[in-house]
C-alpha cells in the first residue's frame, strides 16, 4: 500500500495532534492531582483537630451517661428511704395519735371532776 506524501503528512499531524491533546490532557490531571494534594494538606490539620473535639466530645458524653446512671441509682434509692421514712412516721404518727387521745379523755374526765369539785365547794 502506497500512501500520499500529502496523506502521510495529514496523518502524522493527527498522531502528532492526538498525541499532544493526550499529553495536555495528563498535564492539567496531573496539575489537578497535585492541587488537590495541596488542599488536602492545607485541610489536614483542621481534619485532625475536628477529629481530636470529636474524641474528646464522644469521652464526655460517656461521662455523662455514667453518672447518670449513677444519679438514677441514687434516685432509686433515696425513694425506698423516703418510702420506708414515711412508714415509719405515719407508724409514730399513729402510736403518738393514741396517747393524745388518752391524754384527751384523761383532761376531760379531770375537767368535769373539776367543774363538780367546785360546784359542790359554792
Amino acid at each position: 500500500m502506497h500512501l500520499s506524501p500529502a496523506k502521510l503528512l495529514m496523518i502524522s499531524q493527527l498522531s502528532f495532534n492526538s498525541i499532544t491533546c493526550w499529553a495536555n490532557n495528563q498535564l492539567k490531571l496531573t496539575q489537578s492531582q497535585a492541587l488537590n494534594q495541596q488542599r488536602e494538606q492545607q485541610f489536614e490539620p483542621a481534619l485532625q483537630q475536628q477529629r481530636l473535639r470529636l474524641q474528646q466530645t464522644r469521652q464526655r458524653l460517656a461521662q455523662a451517661e455514667a453518672t447518670q446512671q449513677l444519679l438514677k441509682q441514687q434516685f432509686v434509692n433515696n425513694e425506698h428511704a423516703m418510702s420506708l421514712s414515711q412508714q415509719q412516721l405515719q407508724q409514730s404518727s399513729g402510736q403518738l395519735g393514741k396517747v393524745f387521745e388518752l391524754i384527751k379523755a384523761k383532761a376531760t374526765e379531770n375537767q368535769i371532776a373539776l367543774d363538780k369539785s367546785l360546784v359542790a365547794a359554792e
